[in-house]
């Protein structure tokens, strides 16, 4: 089944558009306006193409079963770079990268192209954290680095960084551009959960013995390894 929301007309607080299913018009759908950082509560999915399931947990579900008779509210999976935006984790990245920078290590960012909600989202992001310009790497920039590289520390993303890209003939994502950061002498990895990217394939870094999961919401998660830096 396809579900099809198609914009009609926005402006910086709101967006009109159109929901179809199977080709079948449904109704109109008033969001939120679109903002290029995201804002809990005040901003719109941005344009893509997602997988949906079934959610019939949480307060939303429940306030739905119950105003509505629902059994089930739909859930997009996998909103790219959400990670980071929804975390609002750039200036807790920020403040680790001048810890690990005020003790004499190097620290770059990598950036895929297509990371974020739209092109250019995560420089805007670190940019918001007043990340210096010189400290950004595109993809073809950062990854002649990686095999020289101690430790790369993998912040909302999942299919960008996922190797089956070249080493899995016939996966969704195979041959699609990525961050090489397998190639790097350590991996810390920070998820939500062991759940697929966009491509619902498995990310065959998450069971790389040199892998390190971080399970949680990347700013917890990220405040607490400046906690422990802090206390060395």
């Amino acid at each position: 089944m396809r579900i099809h929301v198609q914009l009609i007309a926005e402006t910086p607080e709101s967006s009109l558009s159109a929901c179809t299913i199977a080709g079948q018009f449904q109704c109109f759908i008033l969001e939120d306006g679109f903002n290029a950082t995201k804002i809990k509560h005040r901003t719109r999915i941005p344009p893509g193409i997602y997988q949906i399931a079934k959610r019939t947990e949480g307060k939303f579900a429940a306030r739905h079963r119950e105003r509505y008779g629902h059994s089930f509210v739909p859930h997009l999976l996998n909103v790219p770079g959400f990670g980071l935006a929804v975390a609002q984790a750039q200036h807790t990245v920020r403040e680790l990268a001048d810890l690990l920078t005020a003790k004499g290590i190097d620290v770059a960012y990598g950036i895929h192209p297509v990371a974020g909600r739209m092109p250019g989202h995560m420089n805007v992001l670190l940019a918001e954290a007043n990340v210096p310009y010189e400290q950004l790497s595109e993809m073809d920039e950062v990854n002649p680095t990686f095999p020289q590289t101690d430790v790369a520390l993998i912040i909302g993303a999942n299919d960008v960084v996922n190797p089956a890209a070249k080493t899995t003939p016939g996966c969704p994502i195979y041959g699609m551009p990525i961050l090489d950061v397998a190639q790097a002498g350590n991996v810390i990895f920070l998820k939500r959960s062991m759940r697929p990217g966009f491509a619902g394939i498995e990310n065959e870094l998450l069971f790389d013995p040199k892998t390190t999961l971080l399970f949680g919401d990347a700013k917890a998660s990220l405040t607490k390894v400046v906690g422990a830096l802090k206390a060395l």
